[in-house]
């Protein structure tokens, strides 16, 4: 315990991670109110050009260069191939839906298995802007700039979060193999510099999922559900299935997993997580849901745009060889052990579960 107690710096970090995170909460909750407000206000005064003028000033002082974003048009874009559908949200560019076409839940023998809808899910990116107003993408609007699919089936879909500021915008690019469980995402400033603070070197995201309950076995499934993550260095650690668990990780993670039974959704980021803050809380046994996820983590950005911010979505089934095939070829160092999600006892025994069965 004293040996691996956290340092000063590591504690210094953890509080300025709590303290920006409490700071971006009241701040998103006072633009989501004035916005409410305004919107009322001109629903009461009546539409008129004066009103509008009004408003307009008012979401500028509030959301800076971003004032364009601040209002669009709701929908879903859908991107599908052999093995997924997922769902991709004009509000906030985010994962709002995922399905996968072999499976069924319990009880359902129509639809396919869905991993979460609606708000089951949230994932936003906090944007400090150069007025130092604090904006959470989850509040902003993208425009769809394209949607390909090539002739092997590879889907592309890009995204554009727009400024006031001429060039300057913020792509969020999604890839979806035609044959395959993974779903990139990349996130490409364009002269990002101009709209946001010059300090800005990272991103701040928080990441949510509630995890529904899938088979008839409500105590089994619990028992496998779970956060698991592993760090830059390949090692992999969990939070508790049994009770509620939290964890603070200050070195760098490749990937946090949100894990049910037999599916998992796998956040993978190609440059590392940092300052992670990760949740697990049991779900009561008269609701829907088995666990909720919570992660609060940052990823390295480049506001330029000469980098972009690589991620990827695993969505799909805790199957060994599938999961392992993501390793194929890849040098030691760069190995996702994703297989790691399927549990095959103690090792004493794993390799018998590994190679026989």
């Amino acid at each position: 315990s004293f040996i691996n107690r956290p340092s000063k710096e590591e504690l210094a970090e953890r509080k300025r991670v709590q303290d920006s995170i409490a700071m971006v909460r009241l701040q998103e909750a006072e633009a989501q109110l004035l916005s409410e407000q305004l919107a009322q206000e001109l629903q009461t005064t009546g539409n008129t050009d004066k009103n509008h003028a009004q408003v307009a000033e008012q979401v500028a002082a509030l959301y800076g260069a971003f004032a364009v974003s601040a209002q669009g048009e709701e929908g879903v874009v859908t991107l599908e191939n052999e093995k997924v559908r997922v769902g991709i949200a004009r509000r906030g560019g985010r994962l709002v839906k995922a399905e996968l076409k072999e499976y069924k839940a319990y009880g359902d023998s129509v639809n396919d298995l869905c991993l979460f809808q609606g708000d089951e899910s949230s994932l936003a990116f906090t944007l400090v802007t150069n007025n130092s107003r604090i904006l959470s993408t989850e509040n902003l609007y993208f425009d769809v700039v394209e949607q390909t699919t090539d002739a092997e089936g590879n889907t592309k879909l890009t995204m554009r979060l727009n400024t006031n500021i001429e060039d300057c915008y913020m792509d969020m690019v999604y890839t979806l193999p035609a044959n395959d469980y993974m779903l990139g995402m990349s996130i490409q400033p364009h002269n990002m510099q101009l709209a946001l603070a010059q300090n800005m070197s990272t991103l701040e995201m928080q990441w949510n999922q509630r995890v529904p309950q899938q088979e008839k076995g409500r105590k089994f499934e619990e028992r496998y559900a779970q956060l698991q993550y592993m760090f830059v260095g390949g090692d992999i650690d969990k939070l508790s299935e049994q009770k509620a668990d939290r964890a603070n990780e200050s070195a760098r993670l490749k990937w946090i997993a949100y894990k049910d039974q037999f599916f998992s959704t796998v956040l993978i980021s190609e440059d590392g997580f940092e300052s992670s803050q990760m949740e697990s809380t049991p779900q009561n046994a008269k609701s829907h849901y088995i666990k909720e996820y919570k992660t609060t983590t940052s990823v390295p950005f480049d506001i330029t745009g000469k980098k972009s911010t690589d991620l990827r979505y695993y969505l799909g089934p805790n199957h060994y060889n599938t999961l392992k095939a993501y390793d194929k070829e890849l040098p030691s160092q760069e190995k996702l052990h994703l297989n790691e999600l399927v549990p095959l006892g103690w090792k004493i025994v794993a390799w018998i579960n590994k190679i026989l069965v």
